[in-house]
């Protein structure tokens, strides 16, 4: 079945037309209506359009992007707390906002130049099917701690020079 676009008309099979309210279909052809809709968004009345329409939207769901974002953040971490435990596997800290995951081969550059940014890796680790051995539950202070400790958390009891073989 053929229909004719009343834009640039030329005769085009229907399917080159969008469908309309499931039983009809658009006077402009796919291509015309492309066009025709870019001219449209780029001009001053389509502008104060999209505008509008934006701050009706956001004002009726003022936490729109914030509280979606927030749902995924809080629902990786559930999945990691599930994998890793929701304790500091060093001094037993159980407050969630303070537990961190820590690389304990000290190769955490090594995973961001691989994965990308923290969130990115976070993400991969939340995804992984199973507890991986290279990770632990730590809270901030204990992982700052093994950093610039030479790799010992300052809660472990103080070793002498003699016990670390040095």
């Amino acid at each position: 079945m053929m229909k004719t676009c009343t834009r640039c008309k030329v005769e085009k099979p229907i399917t080159e037309f969008r469908l309309l309210h499931k039983r009809y279909r658009h006077s402009y052809c796919n291509d015309c209506f492309r066009e025709y809709h870019r001219e449209w968004t780029n001009s001053p009345a389509g502008q104060r359009w999209q505008k509008a329409n934006n701050k009706r939207f956001h004002k009726r769901r003022p936490n729109y992007g914030a509280d979606y974002q927030r749902q995924r953040r809080l629902g990786m971490w559930e999945r990691i707390f599930t994998t890793y435990g929701r304790v500091c596997v060093c001094c037993g800290e159980a407050e969630p906002a303070f537990l961190t995951v820590d690389h304990v081969n000290n190769d955490g550059g090594a995973d961001r130049k691989k994965h990308g940014n923290s969130a990115a890796f976070r993400w991969w680790l939340s995804n992984q099917p199973a507890k991986l051995p290279d990770y632990a539950m730590m809270c901030f202070n204990c992982n700052l701690g093994r950093e610039r400790n030479n790799g010992i958390c300052p809660h472990q009891p103080k070793l002498t020079l003699v016990e670390r073989g040095e």
